[in-house]
């Protein structure tokens, strides 16, 4: 089945007002092949409570995640903090050629669409058919984070690989693994307790909210 990352994209953009684990990314160079992706995000607010940082999963603005609009995080400045929206991967690591599932960043989405549109890159399928360099820099801006350099020629992966995340992908879907995530959160907020009429809004306590 076709994999269009800048249609995936779009539809994260409308559910999550965007500009822009398992396996880690190391400082520096890491080359990978991109297996399989989630066709949905994954989106985490950073909530504080109670002197810590907490992080909440996102269940989209439109399906009523309170931490949009006026109830939206913001950091020391008063300026609102959007969630952090990945998407979750199998990754063939190259340095030791195994599988890994990995919470994989926007930027490297939009990357990973921007080469989908070139005729020298283009691509439909997953797994890609060529592997791609991602350098991390942690001091960088967050959108400077993570640069994709795409690897000079395609390569055919082994039969092991490709048995290897056939297994994986029935018994372990990525989009599974997204769904019961997000299906968690929306249990959370529906058990949120409301307002009765005599109750008054001041006296809500951070203990009372589930998240």
């Amino acid at each position: 089945m076709a994999h269009n990352f800048k249609e995936s994209i779009g539809e994260a953009q409308k559910d999550y007002d965007l500009g822009g684990t398992r396996f880690k990314f190391k400082e520096g160079d890491t080359k990978v092949r991109i297996l399989d992706s989630s066709k949905e995000p994954i989106a985490t607010h950073f909530i504080q409570e109670g002197g810590k940082t907490k992080p909440v999963v996102c269940v989209g603005a439109k399906n009523g995640c309170q931490y949009h609009g006026s109830g939206a995080p913001t950091d020391k400045n008063g300026n609102v903090k959007k969630p952090s929206v990945k998407y979750v991967m199998y990754l063939l690591d190259r340095d030791d050629n195994s599988i890994k599932r990995a919470d994989v960043a926007y930027s490297i989405v939009k990357s990973l669409s921007s080469l989908q549109e070139k005729p020298d890159w283009a691509f439909e399928d997953l797994p890609m058919p060529y592997d791609i360099v991602i350098t991390y820099d942690s001091k960088a801006a967050p959108n400077d984070m993570y640069k994709v350099t795409p690897s000079p020629k395609a390569s055919v992966l082994s039969a092991e690989t490709l048995a290897e995340l056939k297994d994986l992908k029935k018994n372990h879907s990525l989009d599974d693994i997204v769904a019961k995530a997000k299906g968690a959160a929306s249990a959370a907020l529906e058990e949120t307790p409301s307002l009765s009429e005599d109750e008054d809004e001041d006296e809500i306590k951070p203990e009372d909210i589930p998240f």
